[in-house]
């Protein structure tokens, strides 16, 4: 029996029919071999080798086909993606025959790290994980990160930029696919096969990740059902030849079943046939045309032959060779293009909270803001500094209230995501600054882990042609409309009462003429609700006028007391103070040029009314030497008081009676007549004069 590794869906086919039909012999592919030498006939089998990553389910001895994956990515691209690693640290391997230094480099110390931040927190923090290497030319080179970093694209490919499942993921999608009776043996034999899977730590990574996989995606959770979980990975010490080990060992359990066996013989026989079929489809008559009818009738016959079979096969060579020049194209393209996502190309299609106020309420704005970044903010760490996230908008929903954004007012809550998790949050959460490097790094961290794929060039190129339409979007009258109507919902209390019960009366009259009820009674209530809501804040306006009045006539009333106070605590100090201050400040009035002529004139009766003055002077000292009795008296009851002057001046008045009508202002009540020197005193020290003896007016 002849075990080969065939890659081409033809040539199997040909060779099948050739061990099958001619010499009676079976060919079986080489998953079943692997299980074969992992002594079982069901299980998975995962084999990474140097150009391509294959998972193949076999059961009782048959492989799945129509379960086989393929990845492809292997030991080559983590070849070259250490190369990529090793030049970014300063080590160049340009020639091609660097190329297998960099190859052994892999073999010698690469790992598969089990918990990836860890082993690059250690890497960071210490030496440990640094190993250093003697090249041929006698140099020394040292590995840190990149010992783990290179066989990381097995499980994260889009470090290589390869949009695809990692090997676990694929997996257990490929177990989870199968027949539901046959998961659980499938999980209890997985094989590993291929150089590229002698890697230290692969088993255990794989495991751990399988089984977070089955936790998350079909436990939901439950730690208690992971326990009875039964997961067993097969990873032989000689699984780089395995599949020569798995051939021997078949080949000494059939060793006694001649019909499995082929000969040295048969095979060159059968090399030979294939060879004499090659020579014949280049004849003469099969490469060059001709004219003739004899010629044309045997190419007829012989094209009617063979057209079942060569036409199949050859249309299948072109569509595959179609697929792949196709594959090599877009491959080339992407090549050609790079793009490396960044913070600055991610804050092109970032939004601000102060541009989404102003779009939150035109009409393009739902279909604008899906598909770009906020930078949310989430609260504050233990150091009481904002901590915020880079979350994408998915979609945009009506929120149960209302609330304040910037100088508008909505209801629309966004919703956003990071990585898979999805939540719904005002727009006032979101910042108007840009996103940091910080930020980014763990927001690509995020989605990265997720197995989550970035924003590509078209995605990022379209999103910015939707952001620069908005800006210079033209408004048409309709759009104008629906904006005034809909910041009309959010407005509680009208700013114009009166223009609004106007434009609602106007409203209610078009309704009535039209004959439109129910349009009559909405308006009716809306008018209703409006002279409640003016009822409301006039009364808010007014219920605190009576409250003010109060406390200002208590301010008043107590002004005038200390006013009061002051005049008596100045009175006070005068009367002991007597001696004359030229600095102190006197109390006079400017006098006019035109004044002195009438003074000169008045001094002329001066002699005259000598008498009269020396009666008014000696009222004046006798109200001076009272005037401390009159002042004590007003803390009490001044009806039936009566103040006497002076003994020489008793016929100034018959009796003088004080009161009072305001607390701190006096008046006194004289019967009889008083002359004019003591009515002017009595005005200039503050008291009103009233005569209560008419006839002596």
């Amino acid at each position: 029996m002849k075990l080969m590794n065939i890659g081409k869906p033809r040539e199997v086919v040909k060779l099948n029919e050739a061990m099958a039909i001619d010499l009676g012999a079976e060919l079986l592919g080489e998953f079943v071999i692997f299980t074969v030498a992992a002594a079982t006939l069901t299980g998975i089998v995962l084999d990474i080798g140097d150009g391509v990553t294959h998972i193949c389910p076999v059961y009782e001895g048959f492989a799945l086909s129509h379960l086989t994956r393929r990845l492809d990515i292997a030991g080559r691209d983590i070849t070259r993606y250490l190369n990529k690693l090793l030049l970014l640290r300063g080590y160049a391997f340009n020639h091609s025959a660097d190329f297998e230094t960099v190859r052994i480099l892999k073999e010698k110390l690469c790992y598969i790290a089990y918990n990836i931040k860890q082993e690059m927190k250690l890497s960071q923090e210490t030496t440990y994980v640094s190993e250093s290497y003697s090249l041929p030319d006698g140099r020394v080179i040292k590995l840190g990160s990149e010992r783990f970093e290179a066989p990381e694209v097995l499980f994260q490919p889009h470090l290589i930029n390869v949009e695809g499942q990692g090997i676990a993921e694929l997996l257990f999608n490929t177990i989870q696919s199968g027949e539901i009776d046959i998961r659980s043996e499938l999980y209890r034999h997985i094989v590993l096969s291929g150089g590229s899977t002698m890697y230290p730590g692969l088993p255990s990574r794989l495991e751990k990740e399988l089984k977070q996989l089955y936790l998350e995606r079909v436990l939901n959770g439950n730690v208690e059902a992971l326990s009875r979980f039964k997961i067993r990975i097969e990873d032989p010490p000689r699984r780089k030849d395995i599949v020569f080990s798995g051939g021997s060992v078949l080949a000494n359990a059939m060793k006694n079943c001649d019909k499995f066996w082929l000969t040295k013989d048969m095979y060159n026989e059968l090399e030979q046939r294939e060879k004499r079929k090659q020579k014949a489809k280049l004849r003469a008559s099969d490469v060059y045309s001709s004219s003739d009818d004899d010629e044309e009738d045997y190419k007829k016959r012989k094209s009617s032959s063979s057209s079942s079979s060569s036409s199949s096969d050859f249309s299948d060579s072109d569509r595959r060779r179609k697929r792949s020049d196709d594959e090599d194209d877009s491959r080339f393209q992407r090549e050609e293009i790079p793009f490396d996502l960044d913070a600055k190309i991610l804050n092109s299609i970032r939004l601000s909270r102060f541009k989404m106020s102003q779009w939150c309420h035109t009409p393009f704005f739902k279909d604008t803001i899906i598909g770009c970044f906020v930078r949310l903010s989430i609260g504050v760490n233990k150091d009481k500094t904002p901590v915020y996230r880079i979350a994408e908008i998915v979609d945009v929903i009506d929120g149960p209230k209302a609330y304040d954004l910037e100088k508008t007012k909505t209801d629309k809550l966004l919703k956003l995501k990071h990585g898979r998790d999805e939540k719904n949050f005002r727009i006032q959460y979101v910042s108007n600054t840009e996103f940091t490097d910080k930020e980014f790094s763990e927001w690509k961290f995020k989605m990265e882990k997720e197995r989550l794929t970035l924003p590509n060039k078209k995605q990022i190129e379209d999103k910015q042609k939707h952001i620069h339409g908005a800006i210079n979007y033209n408004f048409k009258e309709s759009d104008i409309e629906a904006i005034v109507k809909e910041k009309e919902k959010y407005i509680e209390v009208p700013v114009n009462f009166a223009m609004k019960k106007t434009h609602l009366k106007k409203q209610k009259d078009m309704a009535e003429q039209l004959g439109d009820h129910v349009e009559v009674e909405r308006i009716t209530q809306l008018l209703e609700e409006v002279e409640e809501k003016a009822k409301e804040l006039d009364y808010k306006r007014t219920q605190n006028i009576s409250a003010i009045s109060y406390i200002n006539e208590r301010n008043r009333m107590r002004n005038i007391v200390e006013a009061e106070k002051a005049i008596l605590l100045e009175r006070e100090q005068d009367k002991h103070n007597k001696d004359d201050d030229p600095f102190k400040r006197r109390k006079c009035a400017p006098m006019l040029v035109s004044m002195v002529k009438k003074q000169a004139e008045l001094s002329i009766n001066d002699e005259d009314k000598l008498s009269t003055s020396n009666q008014n002077t000696s009222i004046q000292n006798g109200l001076k030497q009272n005037r401390d009795m009159i002042y004590d008296c007003t803390s009490t009851n001044f009806d039936g008081l009566t103040a006497i002057m002076s003994p020489e001046d008793s016929w100034v008045a018959k009796w003088l009676r004080i009161n009072t009508l305001v607390p701190g202002i006096y008046a006194i009540s004289v019967s009889g007549k008083l002359p004019p020197g003591i009515i002017r005193e009595l005005k200039s020290r503050g008291f009103n004069y009233k005569n209560r003896d008419r006839s002596a007016e």
